[in-house]
């Protein structure tokens, strides 16, 4: 469970901006390893919440990026096609990579994110 492998994953699927990739690529803090347990939890719980969407009962706004090369859009947009729409706010941002709050044009993610916070009183 503590074996750790390279991820795989090329910093510029991350966001469009080359000055959001290249701060990921300079942080000390970012590595390029995954382990087995994370991986085999990913794979496995992703399935067991998408399984549970038609009776998911907690308040959740989900905000996922179209053009997601890093994880699937697929389970996202599934997910939220089976939650209750009363319980689960759902918005896809097509043309956006995983990091849509680092994208050249965050602001759209930015008001519905404001807006939703809004709408909570």
């Amino acid at each position: 469970p503590n074996l750790r492998l390279g991820n795989g994953l090329d910093p510029r699927i991350l966001s469009h901006d080359p000055r959001v990739v290249a701060e990921y690529v300079a942080d000390p803090l970012v590595h390029d390893r995954i382990s087995a347990r994370l991986g085999a939890f990913v794979a496995l719980e992703g399935a067991a919440v998408r399984a549970q969407a038609a009776s998911w009962r907690t308040p959740t706004l989900l905000l996922y990026a179209g053009d997601d090369r890093a994880v699937s859009p697929r389970g996202s947009k599934e997910f939220a096609s089976a939650a209750p729409q009363a319980v689960v706010r759902a918005e896809c941002f097509p043309q956006m990579y995983h990091e849509i709050f680092n994208e050249p044009d965050a602001e759209e993610a930015f008001r519905a994110l404001e807006t939703a916070l809004a709408a909570l009183g």
